[in-house]
């Protein structure tokens, strides 16, 4: 299987230039996709979504080349991301889980 991890993140930089977002800071970055969280608690996933795990609203291989904003019930207060899924810790103290089952 040949996947094109490194042209997803040599495309997403030239088209991204900078993080989205007025103050928003890189928080999260994982062997497929990169997050940022904005001060009002947005997050912002792109990169390669195969299981949803860029919580985008997609639940298919996708590559996502721009910063697109997670669909999540609350702000976000953190992110941790794995191979295959990404878990956000809400302000609510709710913890969000998406991605493949099998990675987390």
């Amino acid at each position: 299987m040949i996947r094109a991890v490194a042209c997803v993140f040599v495309l997403a930089s030239t088209v991204i230039g900078q993080i989205p977002g007025p103050g928003a800071q890189p928080l999260a970055a994982g062997g497929n996709s990169m997050f940022s969280i904005e001060p009002s608690g947005l997050a912002r996933g792109w990169g390669y979504n195969f299981y949803g795990e860029t919580g985008i609203g997609i639940n298919s291989p996708t590559n996502v080349l721009q910063p697109l904003p997670c669909s999540l019930p609350a702000p976000v207060a953190q992110i941790a991301y794995g191979s295959f899924h990404t878990l956000f810790l809400l302000t609510d103290g709710t913890v969000v889980a998406l991605g493949a089952n099998a990675s987390g």
